[in-house]
């Protein structure tokens, strides 16, 4: 087999592989047995038993004569032979190529090759293990140095070892990197105590053995120094009948035999890297990587676009020497296992993510490269960044802590190319029944973050809990659906799309991870806490009426405003009622109700009706800023007409109102208030099936139409007040049109502007034309388009000069709005007021009296007191 396919650094057909062995001699100190085996592979005597060949695995690969120890030097630098040749032996795990599927297979191999002999895989032995005395170690290798061998001869085919290597023909299909196996319970016992947070060293499911480069020693490798030069303290005795000072002694005498053999390694490669890293310019190799990120430490990452902070559980290479095989199929990158602190908007807990080093040559810079250790990109930076993620924190906790928040969002959408402006209500609670997301958990056998997975934000859980006989705990079925989309980013956070429901992972109780069903809700989180929050979060839409995930790196707090209901153009009285009914609806204090039936009537039901174009819909949109509550704004579309689906669509809307406080706005709802007729039974069923759902509503609900006429009787005994819009007349329409010149002031000052004349002339002619708020709206956005194309039609133009609308615009404009009216008043005999009238849905030439007016002023000032 030609060897170089296996090999990037050497082009010889053979391989060398290194064994040692470290043990204590009898006289106290530690010796060292290095053997080198050469392998010779050749392509001619290559058989392939892929269905039945083996993988093993040995602290021996093949048995040479094992050289003497070589001169040891002592603490008193003296050189001394060594008093004996240490007791060296071979062990050879087999396993079925096709039975070893994952690293758990690796514990059960078919049999056990333990012996002094040469290694002969033609024999089947079933050895005897050794079991060393509990404090008395009595020899044997305290670490052992092993290797994963995969080869495609069958057992009965390789030949017994000999000590000639060139002799020794074995077909080799992969080799990896070699294995620290800690052999001494002492030292285990030691390195539990060393290591503190380091998930792949204290998983009971971890790969046998220390891998290659050694990460977990050599990232303690100042902890297991001072260790080795001092007795270990508080150590409890692993036998009743050894006393702590004894196991001391033995723990102190392993640790100085792993420290002579980590010392020449950490020389070579880990005081260059801490040189490196140590600039004003901290910059690192690729082959460093693993040392860099080091488990436990906070590190800076992107995911789709976003910084945020994660904490690393495990660091691992995929292709290269160091990789957990060695092939050419495998692609060059370090894969980076990493936790954050997600949420189902009741719980915090940690979730995992993962991320990429793509290969590179020479060194880099540190805060270049995709994911930074926080430390040194706080110091580049005097912690801006760090200040950033905080503030956005701050915000989604708060979020959680209310239930909901409103918030002014102007971002991506997480998961598409679209982009989303306006208002928005964060809640993630609700955002996962309706939208659904993972709820993957990380468990690393470690108590440094136990208490992370038990924060409670509020009592209303998203899931409930329940506990089988087998003592597992199960989380609610959750709807996963979060777009799957690509990435080429050195950063990859991994999404799953699921097209069925599937139960949320399983916890079992004895995982030290698992918090206290019963745990108590926080009021606030720690500052390394809210660094970890992830960054993204679930929201509604308002605008689109849709649940989208949000970046919070693009969220704003919605503020009360004042400013749109000043720009009402309503009566005194109507609009001191509105305030009323919605005030009396904002306040927490428990009011009373008139009705008999619990839970029935308790809600603000407002009719609005009016011709088109006179501010009912944007009446609504005034109060709910002025409230400063989310506007749900519904039509026929959002609800549906199909009788059995109606009710059911309408309390999910009412249930998210109640939930959010908000104001409900059903829009142009004739064909929900229209009267009941004996003939159209579909029809009868959408009012019936509403007027249900609205009487046991508890919110703030308008209602909107331009056919009032045409309201069922039993719809007008049910709304709380009705206010009528009148048709505007001249001081109407010039209140709209210097609205709508203020707001353009406000939003686009030196960028566009209105010539005086022209604004002069237009509020002049007000009363000729029957322009209704719409149509001034309308007007207004037609003339400034106009004027922005001629100035980008001048050879002159520049964008930073500002665009001036003049009088000859609004002309253009207004003269096309009378002629399309005239025009159509002539086909149908009658203005749209006319119209109306004879169909029977308004009378917009009926004016209120001076009483009615007095009458609901003074019902208004009653219910404001």
């Amino acid at each position: 087999m030609d060897t170089k396919q296996y090999s990037r650094e050497s082009e010889r057909p053979e391989y060398v592989l290194r064994r040692a062995e470290f043990e204590e001699s009898e006289d106290g100190t530690s010796s060292a047995s290095d053997s080198e085996y050469a392998i010779h592979t050749q392509r001619a005597q290559r058989k392939s038993y892929s269905s039945r060949s083996r993988v093993v695995r040995g602290s021996h690969l093949v048995q040479k004569q094992v050289d003497l120890a070589e001169l040891r030097r002592r603490q008193n630098g003296e050189m001394e032979h060594l008093s004996h040749e240490p007791s060296i032996k071979w062990r050879a795990k087999l396993f079925h190529r096709e039975d070893v599927q994952d690293v758990d297979d690796l514990k059960h191999p078919i049999f056990v090759l333990l012996d002094d002999r040469p290694l002969d895989l033609s024999v089947d032995t079933t050895p005897s293990q050794p079991h060393p005395d509990a404090v008395a170690w009595k020899g044997g290798p305290v670490i052992t140095i092993e290797v994963f061998v995969e080869t495609d001869l069958m057992p009965h085919e390789i030949p017994e070892i000999t000590n000639d290597p060139q002799t020794d023909q074995l077909a080799l299909r992969t080799v990896s990197r070699r294995h620290l196996v800690v052999n001494s319970p002492f030292l285990a016992k030691g390195l539990r105590e060393v290591v503190q947070y380091y998930p792949s060293f204290h998983s009971p499911t971890k790969t046998p053995g220390i891998p290659e480069p050694y990460a977990v020693l050599l990232h303690h490798f100042d902890a297991i120094e001072a260790m080795a030069g001092s007795p270990v303290s508080g150590t409890k005795c692993m036998s009743p009948h050894d006393d702590n000072q004894e196991e001391s002694d033995l723990i102190e005498k392993h640790m100085q035999i792993l420290l002579e053999f980590l010392r020449p390694i950490h020389e070579e490669r880990i005081v260059k890297c801490e040189d490196y890293l140590s600039e004003s310019t901290p910059r690192v190799a690729f082959d460093m990587i693993w040392y860099l990120l080091k488990p436990g430490i906070d590190v800076y990452i992107h995911i789709d676009g976003s910084p945020q902070a994660a904490v690393i559980r495990d660091v691992k290479r995929s292709g290269g020497p160091l990789s957990i095989v060695w092939g050419p199929e495998t692609s060059d990158m370090w894969v980076i296992s990493l936790w954050r602190l997600g949420t189902d908007g009741s719980r915090i807990r940690r979730s995992p993510i993962t991320a990429f080093v793509s290969f590179y040559t020479g060194l880099r810079e540190v805060k270049s490269l995709a994911v930074c250790p926080c430390a040194i990109w706080d110091a580049h930076d005097s912690g801006e960044r760090r200040k950033d993620i905080l503030r956005r924190s701050e915000t989604l906790f708060r979020s959680l802590r209310q239930g909901n928040l409103l918030v002014d969002y102007n971002g991506p959408i997480e998961g598409s190319n679209e982009w989303y402006t306006g208002k928005l209500v964060i809640d993630h609670r609700k955002g996962q029944e309706e939208h659904g997301h993972d709820r993957e958990q990380v468990h690393d056998y470690s108590d440094r973050f136990r208490d992370y997975d038990s924060i409670l934000v509020n009592n209303d859980r998203s899931f409930k809990i329940r506990q089988d006989d087998q003592g597992w705990i199960f989380l609610q079925e959750s709807r996963v659906h979060v777009p799957k989309r690509p990435s080429n980013e050195a950063v990859t956070h991994y999404r799953y799309e699921r097209e069925r429901l599937r139960p949320a992972p399983a916890v079992e109780v004895n995982d030290p991870n698992t918090d206290e069903i019963n745990a108590s809700v926080v009021d606030e989180l720690t500052e390394h806490q809210l660094l970890l929050l992830c960054p993204q979060a679930l929201a509604f839409a308002l605008k689109h009426k849709q649940w989208i995930q949000i970046s919070l790196d693009h969220v704003q707090e919605s503020v009360p405003s004042n400013e749109s209901i000043s720009n009402l153009v309503i009566g005194e009285a109507e609009l001191k009622t509105i305030q009323a009914l919605s005030n009396r609806q904002n306040s927490k204090v428990k009011h009373w109700s008139a009705d008999f039936i619990e839970g029935k009537g308790s809600g603000q039901i407002i009719l609005l009706h009016g011709p088109p174009g006179v501010g009912k819909t944007y009446t609504v949109e005034a109060i709910s800023e002025w409230l400063h509550r989310p506007l749900l704004a519904l039509t026929v579309a959002d609800i549906g007409t199909v009788e059995t689906l109606v009710e059911s669509e309408l309390l999910k809307w009412f249930n998210l109102a109640e939930a959010w406080n908000a104001v409900l706005l059903v829009d142009e709802a004739d064909i929900f208030l229209e009267r009941r007729q004996n003939r159209d039974l579909a029809r009868n069923g959408l009012v019936s099936a509403f007027l249900r759902r609205m009487e046991y509503f508890k919110g703030f609900l308008f209602l909107t139409t331009n056919r009032v006429g045409q309201i069922d009787d039993a719809f007008i005994s049910r709304v709380h007040i009705a206010i009528g819009y009148p048709s505007l007349n001249e001081d109407a329409r010039r209140q709209v049109w210097n609205g709508f010149f203020k707001k353009l002031v406000r939003d686009r000052a030196g960028k566009i502007q209105i010539a005086p004349d022209a604004k002069a002339w237009v509020l002049e002619t007000a009363g000729e034309t029957q322009l209704n708020g719409r149509d001034i709206r309308n007007a207004l956005q037609t003339a400034i388009t106009l004027a922005e194309f001629e100035s980008e039609e001048d050879p002159d133009y520049d964008e930073n000069l500002v665009t001036i609308v003049t009088k000859a615009h609004f002309q253009k404009v207004l003269d096309m709005c009378n002629r399309f009216r005239t025009y159509v008043t002539s086909i149908r005999r009658e203005d749209e007021r006319k119209r109306a009238q004879g169909r029977g849905d308004r009378n917009d030439y009926g004016r209120g009296t001076a009483n009615e007016m007095e009458g609901l002023l003074d019902l208004s000032n009653t219910i404001a007191r």
